[in-house]
């Protein structure tokens, strides 16, 4: 999708780490071979340093800003949540957008429902962005639904691909 609406002229950088290569490996071998999407810059990066380009107009985090805040065993797949938020913020251009797609959490559960269910609350993840300068400007309720148990990690049979998932799309000031 991101690279169609790049067009000719445009370039989509897909960052991925070796925890999320682990279930996505061989999809995204299928998807970038034989030159299929021109336009698709591949970066294998970790957490640490993701390697992100600079002044990108769009960032995209689907379904992995939880992430950041999953504990992990191995430290090469850990993130740092200030880190990770100070490398994307770095990587947008001033007037660029951040669009975040994430499995809700009850509301006020805040990180609890990271570690083990790989949910997090909707407004916490507003108000994380908006301390370090994003502005929240959008919603989308497209991918709302209200029949998910929020109970159930993500993984759970009859859960898995149907979570309740909020859309935010903030922006980045021109000056900050």
């Amino acid at each position: 999708m991101f690279s169609r609406l790049s067009g000719e002229t445009g370039e989509v950088f897909l960052q991925n780490n070796s925890l999320f290569l682990r279930f996505s490996s061989e999809e995204l071998d299928k998807r970038l071979s034989g030159d299929r999407l021109p336009n698709v810059r591949r970066i294998d990066s970790e957490f640490a340093d993701m390697k992100f380009p600079d002044q990108v107009d769009l960032a995209f985090l689907g379904l992995s800003y939880h992430d950041i805040y999953v504990p992990r065993e191995d430290p090469v797949i850990q993130a740092d949540p200030a880190d990770f938020k100070e490398q994307l913020w770095a990587a947008i251009k001033p007037g660029g957008r951040l669009l975040v797609i994430d499995h809700a959490a009850p509301a006020g559960s805040g990180i609890t429902s990271a570690p083990k269910l790989h949910r997090i609350d909707e407004e916490y993840v507003v108000r994380d962005l908006e301390e370090i300068g994003f502005n929240l400007i959008d919603r989308l309720d497209t991918l709302r639904n209200s029949k998910d148990d929020y109970s159930k990690s993500i993984w759970a049979e009859g859960v898995m691909h149907n979570t309740d998932r909020f859309v935010l799309l903030f922006s980045k000031p021109i000056e900050h």
